[in-house]
């Protein structure tokens, strides 16, 4: 998933190929601190004080050794992205790596942490330092014969081109190269399918992608901890029946996940619900209804986990302020929607805006000299 949600499918994905070491000749002794900090990751998503005091009991003790020095200062750095300690993550992530460089270690462990920094510089903005780690993850795994630290590796390039890149098509091959390699593993990952069939969306391929989509929601039927991916998955198969023109079944799948979605409280899946409910309602003339459900969005995003949301959220206020032929105040947050963009020059849209600001200006000035022509 995306997000927070993708973030804690990737760590759950690096933690899950540490600990089953694939091969008998990677697996690590037990040590006092491998409960602890095999807990540290999950603990931190949810509580990342309780993350990072669990990493300092680790990192106070003169004695800890190099295998528990490194999980503990990259749990660490996972906490600090979350509350926002940007530089502190940094440079906590970095002395991991410069211990894990010069300690001999198991390959597992090995890949499993460059997948986990990768992760960390991916969140950090850095995006060029987490290709650099993500593929020495995988091509490291991949030397050893460690296909479950691969599959990692593999989906966190393949999010990272998805999500923060834009770039689906590269994507798409990671995705593919890391379905592959679960198959025989055995491990049909509700995650790894729905983030799959999320980036199939973004390319167009909607038969393709019904079918991930069902198999996901099959997957999560009988398991309460998937309910977010089951409802995650209906509201893309919504975008899916909406671009086939199937409005009437797409509005029946938004008004089951919306709720459940906002029951809950997954910020980032009821926005994408609601982006998708406002393109609908869009498409029918229900300008307003689409017009409530973009500004709910907004409210959403305004300090959450999702700020790429509200952008989207932006988008659609444009296109339906422009077709209540209220031009003014589409340019009003066009002009906002470049200021968010400029801050971002990885956004997808960004290049498209000066030439969008263009028109709204002609059709601003066009409305206002044709208002002022009928005042006469």
């Amino acid at each position: 998933m995306n997000g927070l949600g993708l973030l804690a499918t990737l760590a759950t994905l690096s933690l899950f190929a540490i600990a089953s070491g694939q091969n008998p000749e990677n697996k690590m002794e037990a040590s006092p601190t491998a409960s602890p900090i095999g807990q540290c990751l999950s603990v931190s998503m949810s509580s990342p004080s309780k993350g990072m005091s669990i990493a300092q009991a680790v990192l106070s003790r003169k004695d800890a050794p190099p295998e528990a020095q490194i999980p503990a200062l990259d749990c660490m750095a996972h906490a600090e992205v979350i509350v926002g300690k940007v530089e502190a993550a940094s440079a906590d992530e970095e002395r991991a790596l410069r211990i894990l460089n010069s300690s001999p270690l198991p390959e597992a462990f090995r890949a499993n942490i460059l997948s986990n920094a990768g992760g960390v510089f991916t969140a950090l903005g850095d995006s060029s330092r987490a290709i650099e780690l993500f593929e020495a993850a995988s091509t490291s795994a991949k030397q050893h014969n460690i296909p479950m630290a691969q599959v990692a590796a593999l989906m966190n390039l393949a999010s990272l081109y998805s999500e923060t890149l834009n770039e689906p098509a590269t994507a798409d091959a990671y995705f593919r190269q890391a379905i592959q390699l679960a198959k025989p593993l055995h491990r049909d990952d509700v995650y790894m399918y729905f983030n799959y069939g999320f980036n199939l969306v973004q390319l167009k391929k909607y038969v393709e992608a019904d079918s991930i989509f069902t198999h996901v929601i099959d997957l999560s039927l009988n398991d309460p901890s998937l309910e977010g991916v089951r409802y995650r998955a209906e509201s893309q198969r919504a975008v899916i029946l909406l671009a086939k023109g199937e409005l009437s079944q797409a509005l029946g799948l938004l008004h089951n996940a919306i709720p459940e979605l906002r029951r809950l409280a997954d910020v980032e899946g009821e926005a994408r619900a609601l982006l998708t409910f406002a393109d609908l309602q869009l498409s029918k003339g229900n300008n307003q209804e689409a017009l409530l459900s973009a500004q709910r969005v907004l409210r959403l995003t305004e300090h959450g986990p999702f700020p790429k949301g509200r952008i989207e959220a932006m988008h659609r206020l444009v296109r339906i302020y422009l077709a209540m032929n209220f031009p003014r105040k589409a340019l009003e947050f066009s002009e906002s929607l470049r200021e968010l963009e400029l801050g971002d020059l990885k956004q997808r849209n960004y290049r498209d805006i000066p030439t969008l600001e263009a028109k709204l200006h002609n059709q601003v000035d066009e409305y206002e000299n044709s208002s002022a022509t009928e005042s006469t």
